[in-house]
């Protein structure tokens, strides 16, 4: 009896340690995907001004406006950080072009909204690669573990 006893702590040690391990790893996993969801909603609600951009402009067949449109299309179906994060580069470089442009209202009233949209996806990203970092280190604590537990290191959102 002693001798299973002996051979098992080891074991209750080890398990112990996995599952207070995966729990730590998912409170860091569920800050960073909240702190995505904010990325998202920040940069949907930019994709909003820039359609109402769109909607607005004075000159709706111009090349600048069609690169726009295009680039809205694309940044609703990219998937992954990189690729949204050189969607949004894109973006901003459509969308300096066609401010440009002039149109009405909504056009103004959008081009106004614009620099606060922006400072709100600088913001959620630096917000979100903050979370990243905390959770990277935690996984960096015991890697082997948390491979184990099916946790990886994430990468940071880089805007371009």
């Amino acid at each position: 009896m002693t001798i299973i006893a002996i051979l098992a702590l080891p074991l209750i040690v080890v398990g112990v340690f996995a599952l207070l391990t995966r729990r730590l790893l998912r409170g860091y996993d569920q800050r960073v995907r909240a702190g995505w969801s904010r990325v998202r909603a920040c940069m949907d609600k930019r994709h909003a001004l820039a359609a109402r951009v769109v909607a607005g402009s004075a000159m709706p067949d111009s090349e600048a406006l069609r690169r726009l449109q295009d680039v809205l299309k694309q940044a609703e179906f990219v998937s992954g950080t990189a690729m949204k994060a050189s969607v949004e580069g894109r973006l901003s470089e459509a969308l300096h072009d066609a401010l440009l442009l002039g149109g009405d209202e909504r056009f103004d009233q959008a081009a106004a909204a614009l620099p606060g949209a922006w400072e709100a996806v600088v913001r959620a990203v630096e917000d979100y690669n903050a979370r990243v970092g905390d959770y990277n280190e935690a996984v960096g604590g015991a890697p082997r573990l948390a491979r184990l537990v099916g946790y990886e290191p994430r990468e940071p959102f880089a805007l371009v």
